[in-house]
C-alpha cells in the first residue's frame, strides 16, 4: 500500500473511474441483447428505435474512451448489415 497521499488518491480515483467504465460497458452489452431481442420480433418500427439507441450509447462510450472508436465503428457496422439483412427479408416476404 501507498504511504503518500498523492498515490492513494490515485487508487481512489482509479477504483471509481474503473467502476464506471465497468457500468459503462455492462450497459452497452445489455443495450446489444436488448436489440437483438427486438430484432426476433417483428416489430420494425421497435427495432428501429432500439437500434437508434444502441448506436448512440456506443457512439457516447467512444467518445468517452471507454470502448475504442474502431470497436464502435464495427460493432455498428456489423448491427446494420444484420438490421439490413432482416429488413430485406421482410420487405421479401411482403412483395411475394
Amino acid at each position: 500500500m501507498p504511504q503518500h497521499a498523492s498515490p492513494k488518491k490515485s487508487i481512489r480515483q482509479d477504483k471509481k473511474r474503473r467502476m464506471r467504465n465497468r457500468s459503462a460497458k455492462t450497459y452497452l452489452k445489455t443495450t446489444l441483447k436488448e436489440l437483438e431481442r427486438v430484432m426476433g420480433n417483428s416489430d420494425i418500427e421497435a427495432t428501429k428505435q432500439v437500434f437508434k439507441t444502441t448506436i448512440r450509447m456506443h457512439d457516447k462510450a467512444a467518445n468517452k474512451k471507454i470502448i475504442s472508436k474502431n470497436k464502435s465503428a464495427r460493432i455498428k457496422s456489423l448491427l446494420s448489415k444484420k438490421l439490413n439483412a432482416k429488413f430485406s427479408q421482410k420487405k421479401e416476404e411482403i412483395t411475394n
